[in-house]
């Protein structure tokens, strides 16, 4: 007990500098991280609402345009932007277009 108590009283009056590490950085990065992912998100979102031009031809050569969104359109099947889904034969041909 008395061998603590003189190592405490030795250690006291010492003071240990420990190197100072900046780290300012560390939030910096992490809101860039942050707003990326934000961004990537929001883009994805912008490109699912996208507005596409989906021209159907049949079988009879007959072709119909129907607006659809990116996010609704399928391999054999979309919805279009009025809610009708429509299903396609394996005779129908599909051409997928952006408006403009």
């Amino acid at each position: 007990m008395v061998w603590f108590s003189r190592r405490r009283a030795g250690m006291a009056g010492v003071q240990v500098e420990q190197p100072r590490e900046n780290h300012r950085w560390v939030p910096l990065v992490a809101g860039a991280l942050l707003a990326a992912v934000v961004a990537y998100g929001g883009y994805g979102l912008l490109q699912q609402h996208q507005v596409l031009e989906v021209s159907v031809t049949n079988q009879q050569g007959e072709t119909q345009v129907y607006q659809v969104k990116r996010k609704d359109l399928a391999e054999r099947a979309f919805v279009t932007v009025e809610g009708v889904k429509i299903t396609l034969s394996d005779l129908d041909r599909m051409v997928v277009r952006q408006p403009g």
